[in-house]
């Protein structure tokens, strides 16, 4: 899914840019859809609960051994 848009990058104090991205959601629903479609799809790839829980347990342990 990296080919796929999922995200804008907005500079910090650009409210225009801020505004055109907001409108840009709003005016095109088919390209807002496909672009929810892709970050949840990226989330899904990258994030595997299972696979998370088994780092959060070795970080634990890693820090309780120091």
């Amino acid at each position: 899914m990296r080919d796929q848009l999922t995200g804008r990058v907005i500079p910090t104090d650009d409210t225009t840019a801020l505004a055109d991205a907001l409108k840009d959601i709003l005016i095109d629903y088919d390209a807002s859809l496909a672009w929810a479609e892709a970050s949840q799809a990226e989330v899904v790839e990258r994030f595997d609960l299972s696979r998370e829980v088994t780092r959060l347990v070795r970080s634990i342990r890693s820090a309780s051994n120091h």
